[in-house]
């Protein structure tokens, strides 16, 4: 028994908001799909098309149970298609993930925004204050020194544990995970991927792990203040956040309630410096949702 790599392709078919901050009348968003959103997805796909138990709160919970044990995802980052073609038939053909540390022109060719508002139908009027701008991945980046448009794409790698192939309800994961919708304003459109490749890479764990070389860069949230059994990652140097996001739990009373996260973790941000001194390697462990830990 053991974990298997799996290199994922999705085909962006839609603008993609995944929430990051709101500084005034901007909603910004990041520029890479957390691990976490990707759980969410596979987990509603799997509960609504293959357990057929779309409107059961707790076939979610279970189901969410499954995949947090057997699935480890690594964020996923846009690339756009190496062939002027654009035919995509395997994750070798899209460039290598775009970072925004690394890409100068990362946000004109890839991040768009969207301009909406609440309307008063009293007075057939937009109502007063509610203009606001949502930042969003375009799904064709813009050219960029005389490239063409391209469709973009969003790469990654999934960890999977052997024993989601005889699960019942996980060894459907392959077939769940070719249409998924991921992010915010899902109900207008947004977020739909659909898979494009899902190769294995021949890579067998007996550990869902990742190797960080010498002054590299974090591509993923590293713990940063120890907690909830996971261990903070030393010789990381730049921003530290807290992790928040809603939360579905249901209470005492019987009823189902959204609530942001109320003691959040501190992780080094994407895009953090790893100075390891005089080591050339460092394994860390990846936790269901992507984060690295000790």
């Amino acid at each position: 028994m053991g974990w298997t790599a799996y290199t994922l392709a999705f085909r962006l078919h839609s603008p993609l908001h995944i929430g990051l901050a709101k500084t005034g009348n901007l909603k910004q968003c990041r520029e890479y799909v957390p691990g976490r959103i990707l759980w969410a997805a596979l987990t509603a796909r799997l509960t609504r098309d293959f357990l057929r138990k779309g409107a059961d709160s707790q076939a979610y919970l279970d189901t969410g149970e499954k995949v947090r044990a057997c699935f480890r995802f690594c964020y996923l980052y846009p690339a756009v298609p190496k062939t002027h073609n654009n035919e995509i038939t395997s994750a070798v053909d899209l460039c290598g993930p775009a970072y925004r540390w690394k890409h100068a022109n990362f946000d004109y060719q890839f991040v768009g925004s969207y301009a909406s508002t609440a309307l008063d139908y009293s007075g057939q009027t937009a109502e007063d204050g509610s203009l606001h701008e949502t930042e969003h991945l375009l799904p064709y980046s813009r050219p960029v020194q005389g490239s063409a448009t391209q469709p973009v794409f969003l790469r990654g790698t999934v960890y999977v544990d052997d024993q989601a192939e005889t699960d019942p309800v996980l060894k459907n994961w392959k077939a769940a995970m070719k249409d998924l919708q991921l992010g915010a304003e899902r109900k207008y459109g947004w977020g739909r991927v659909s898979l494009v490749a899902l190769p294995a890479s021949g890579e067998k764990k007996e550990e869902a792990k990742i190797s960080l070389t010498k002054d590299g860069v974090l591509t993923a949230h590293a713990v940063a203040v120890s907690k909830n059994g996971l261990g903070a990652v030393a010789n990381i140097r730049g921003p530290v956040e807290p992790l928040v996001g809603w939360e579905y739990a249901a209470d005492p009373a019987g009823k189902s309630k959204w609530k942001l996260t109320r003691e959040p973790l501190l992780c080094y941000a994407p895009g953090a410096k790893i100075d390891l001194g005089d080591q050339d390697i460092m394994e860390l462990n990846i936790d269901p949702y992507g984060l690295l830990y000790t």
